[in-house]
Protein backbone atom coordinates (compact mmCIF):
# COMPACT_ATOMS: atom_id res chain seq x y z
CA UNK A 1 0.00 0.00 0.00
CA UNK A 2 1.35 3.38 -0.99
CA UNK A 3 -0.50 6.23 0.75
CA UNK A 4 -1.11 9.60 -0.85
CA UNK A 5 -1.08 12.42 1.69
CA UNK A 6 -4.17 14.41 0.72
CA UNK A 7 -5.02 16.38 3.85
CA UNK A 8 -3.54 19.50 5.42
CA UNK A 9 -3.97 19.10 9.13
CA UNK A 10 -3.39 22.78 9.83
CA UNK A 11 -6.86 23.74 10.99
CA UNK A 12 -8.47 26.46 8.89
CA UNK A 13 -10.19 29.57 10.31
CA UNK A 14 -13.60 27.85 10.13
CA UNK A 15 -12.26 24.70 11.81
CA UNK A 16 -12.20 22.53 8.67
CA UNK A 17 -9.18 20.66 7.39
CA UNK A 18 -8.25 21.20 3.78
CA UNK A 19 -7.92 18.54 1.11
CA UNK A 20 -5.21 18.69 -1.52
CA UNK A 21 -7.02 17.82 -4.77
CA UNK A 22 -4.09 18.37 -7.13
CA UNK A 23 -3.82 15.59 -9.71
CA UNK A 24 -1.49 12.75 -8.78
CA UNK A 25 0.15 10.67 -11.50
CA UNK A 26 0.38 6.95 -10.80
CA UNK A 27 1.46 4.12 -13.10
CA UNK A 28 -0.26 0.82 -13.83
CA UNK A 29 3.15 -0.83 -13.35
CA UNK A 30 6.17 -0.02 -11.17
CA UNK A 31 9.71 -1.16 -11.98
CA UNK A 32 11.63 -1.26 -8.69
CA UNK A 33 14.71 -3.05 -10.07
CA UNK A 34 17.09 -0.13 -9.54
CA UNK A 35 16.00 0.19 -5.89
CA UNK A 36 16.53 -3.48 -4.96
CA UNK A 37 19.63 -4.62 -3.08
CA UNK A 38 21.72 -7.52 -4.40
CA UNK A 39 20.38 -9.80 -1.65
CA UNK A 40 16.82 -8.98 -2.65
CA UNK A 41 17.64 -9.83 -6.26
CA UNK A 42 18.49 -13.45 -5.33
CA UNK A 43 14.91 -14.60 -4.66
CA UNK A 44 12.47 -15.89 -7.26
CA UNK A 45 10.30 -12.78 -7.45
CA UNK A 46 10.32 -9.97 -9.95
CA UNK A 47 11.02 -6.35 -9.01
CA UNK A 48 8.00 -5.32 -11.05
CA UNK A 49 4.68 -4.51 -9.46
CA UNK A 50 1.24 -3.97 -10.97
CA UNK A 51 -1.58 -1.79 -9.69
CA UNK A 52 -4.28 -3.98 -8.15
CA UNK A 53 -6.45 -1.42 -6.37
CA UNK A 54 -6.91 2.27 -5.61
CA UNK A 55 -8.33 3.82 -2.45
CA UNK A 56 -10.28 6.98 -3.28
CA UNK A 57 -11.52 9.79 -1.05
CA UNK A 58 -14.67 11.47 -2.34
CA UNK A 59 -15.25 14.83 -0.70
CA UNK A 60 -13.74 18.27 -0.43
CA UNK A 61 -12.23 18.27 3.07
CA UNK A 62 -10.51 16.11 5.64
CA UNK A 63 -13.50 16.49 7.93
CA UNK A 64 -15.92 14.70 5.65
CA UNK A 65 -16.30 12.65 2.56
CA UNK A 66 -16.41 8.97 1.77
CA UNK A 67 -13.82 6.32 0.98
CA UNK A 68 -14.37 3.83 -1.85
CA UNK A 69 -12.00 1.66 -3.81
CA UNK A 70 -11.35 0.61 -7.36
CA UNK A 71 -10.22 -2.98 -7.82
CA UNK A 72 -8.84 -4.99 -10.71
CA UNK A 73 -10.59 -8.35 -10.98
CA UNK A 74 -8.89 -11.62 -11.96
CA UNK A 75 -10.26 -11.20 -15.51
CA UNK A 76 -8.41 -7.85 -15.84
CA UNK A 77 -11.52 -5.67 -15.66
CA UNK A 78 -11.77 -2.84 -13.13
CA UNK A 79 -14.72 -2.12 -10.81
CA UNK A 80 -15.62 0.59 -8.30
CA UNK A 81 -16.72 -0.78 -4.92
CA UNK A 82 -18.84 1.47 -2.72
CA UNK A 83 -20.24 -0.08 0.47
CA UNK A 84 -23.10 -2.52 -0.22
CA UNK A 85 -23.82 -1.27 -3.74
CA UNK A 86 -23.14 -3.56 -6.69
CA UNK A 87 -19.68 -3.06 -8.21
CA UNK A 88 -19.71 -0.49 -11.02
CA UNK A 89 -17.51 -0.99 -14.10
CA UNK A 90 -14.52 1.34 -14.50
CA UNK A 91 -13.13 1.98 -17.97
CA UNK A 92 -9.89 3.76 -17.02
CA UNK A 93 -8.24 3.14 -13.62
CA UNK A 94 -5.91 6.09 -14.29
CA UNK A 95 -8.81 8.58 -14.32
CA UNK A 96 -8.92 9.18 -10.54
CA UNK A 97 -5.97 11.54 -10.26
CA UNK A 98 -7.79 14.03 -7.98
CA UNK A 99 -9.44 11.47 -5.69
CA UNK A 100 -6.61 8.94 -5.23
CA UNK A 101 -5.71 8.46 -1.56
CA UNK A 102 -3.77 5.20 -1.76
CA UNK A 103 -2.45 2.61 -4.17
CA UNK A 104 -2.17 -1.15 -3.74
CA UNK A 105 0.56 -2.69 -5.89
CA UNK A 106 1.15 -6.44 -6.22
CA UNK A 107 4.53 -7.95 -6.93
CA UNK A 108 4.71 -10.03 -10.10
CA UNK A 109 6.26 -13.50 -9.94
CA UNK A 110 9.11 -14.15 -12.35
CA UNK A 111 8.07 -15.70 -15.66
CA UNK A 112 9.31 -19.23 -16.10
Amino acid sequence: MVPCLRFDYAVQANGDMTKNSRPVEYPLELDMEKYATQGALADSWSRHYYLGALVLHLGSSGDGGHYVFVQQLANGKWVLRNDAKSPAPVQDPLSFKREAAGFVYHRKPLSR
